[in-house]
């Protein structure tokens, strides 16, 4: 709160002497007091938050990191699955036109080869 007074003060000083840089500044320490109130009140709720859920954990014997990592984990390990899955299937796809791929070429270098032979 003395951060936006003080602002207010540079403000108003500003505009009265003609230093509108001062005003300026002013307005945008006024605005940057703001938003650090605002961080510090959401930083103070999120701890409180925090604690109560750690109370409410610990009485079934565990902790807000026990259980952020239990659910960190489970993402993880879907994640994973679908990247596997995925990757499975390209690697098929892969194998598959190469697959092709090394049977157009040997059946045109027969022809070729025959033709070629022959002539």
């Amino acid at each position: 709160m003395l951060d936006v007074i003080l602002s207010l003060l540079d403000v108003f000083i500003g505009i009265f002497t003609g230093d509108w840089e001062q005003a300026w500044t002013g307005v945008k320490e006024i605005f940057s007091g703001i938003w650090e109130g605002i961080k510090r009140i959401l930083s103070a709720v999120l701890e409180t938050i925090k604690g109560i859920v750690n109370v409410v954990l610990g009485w079934f014997g565990t902790s807000w990191e026990e259980c952020w990592f239990g659910i960190k984990t489970f993402f993880e390990n879907i994640w994973n699955g679908i990247s596997s899955f995925f990757s499975g299937i390209l690697t098929g796809i892969q194998t598959a036109a190469t697959t092709v791929w090394t049977a157009i070429s040997s059946f045109f270098s027969t022809i070729f080869n025959a033709i070629y032979s022959v002539v």
